[in-house]
């Protein structure tokens, strides 16, 4: 959806709110995504398998449910982001 220049916000509010709205109206239980918004040279295939090229992608690199780890494997791919996200965290929990 990035690719197809829809904002990032609205990106966002299509695969989390309105998803929820439209399957079921209700969020089933507190979920937190944790993503980065790289910058880079990705392919994306189609239903016909026409390859188009992107300029960015969405990473999800944590997800909590109920305040406790889901798996999420977005930071075995990116070691930067998982250092960036543990620090941050990190410096959260020391307020």
């Amino acid at each position: 959806f990035l690719h197809l220049g829809i904002p990032l916000q609205q990106v966002i509010a299509m695969v989390t709110r309105n998803a929820v709205k439209a399957l079921s109206g209700k969020i089933p239980q507190p979920t937190l995504t944790i993503f980065s918004v790289e910058e880079g040279d990705y392919p994306l295939s189609d239903v016909d398998g026409v390859i188009r090229r992107a300029s960015q992608r969405i990473l999800p690199l944590a997800v909590f449910t109920n305040g406790q780890p889901s798996p999420c494997y977005g930071l075995q791919y990116n070691s930067d982001a998982a250092e960036r996200l543990a620090r941050t965290l990190q410096s959260a929990s020391d307020y």
